[in-house]
């Protein structure tokens, strides 16, 4: 286990707004954790053919899927709820180097674009 400092910038390159965050995460073996200022819980575990995201806070959780270049399934859940909405993700660009991870994807439901993200994380160990 690593301590870390993490940067991570959340584009809606849709409706053009943008949130980032500056915490403290962790490394354990192939995944990083942190959590956001809002207390949302953040898991990035690499796998073999790409990266696995969950996201989760007090109102929902998602799970995704990124692959470059490839479309993945998802839910969506609402916990007030207790509600599953499917989404399709499209993960147009997967970039992973040393201490930075780089995703744009498009986020689908039904036959709609949703919108479009690009996702950013910085982190070195402290």
């Amino acid at each position: 286990m690593k301590r870390i400092r993490v940067k991570s910038i959340l584009k809606n390159e849709t409706e053009k707004e943008k949130n980032i965050s500056n915490v403290d995460g962790l490394i354990i073996e192939n995944k990083i954790k942190y959590q956001e200022l809002d207390k949302t819980k953040i898991t990035l575990t690499f796998k073999d053919n790409g990266v696995e995201l969950i996201r989760e806070n007090e109102e929902s959780k998602i799970n995704i899927s990124f692959i470059e270049k490839k479309e993945t399934n998802s839910k969506y859940y609402i916990k007030k709820l207790d509600f599953r909405i499917p989404v399709r993700v499209f993960t147009k660009e997967l970039k992973i180097d040393e201490n930075i991870i780089i995703i744009k994807y498009n986020l689908l439901l039904n036959e709609s674009h949703l919108k479009s993200y690009e996702y950013i994380v910085f982190y070195k160990e402290w």
